[in-house]
């Protein structure tokens, strides 16, 4: 969906926050609901996505480990 945050942190400890402060990049998505994070290092990257609609908040946690620059993957998002 357009319009939805995107953020990866490299400390899980700040990503445990539940916010986007202190996050180490962000995007937000795309009119085809994409984000793309060009030239990240490779490691390992806490990722949450947000979405709100009205009352409704759209959200996912994920842990990604990116070895090559190269790295592509779809995080889809639940209501909560």
């Amino acid at each position: 969906m357009s319009g939805a945050s995107v953020c990866l942190f490299t400390s899980q400890i700040v990503f445990a926050r539940d916010t986007y402060e202190a996050s180490n990049y962000s995007l937000t998505t795309s009119a085809t609901g994409k984000a793309t994070f060009l030239d990240l290092p490779p490691g390992k990257y806490y990722v949450l996505g947000d979405l709100r609609l009205g009352k409704f908040r759209l959200m996912e946690r994920a842990l990604v480990e990116i070895k090559d620059k190269v790295f592509s993957d779809t995080l889809p998002l639940n209501l909560k």
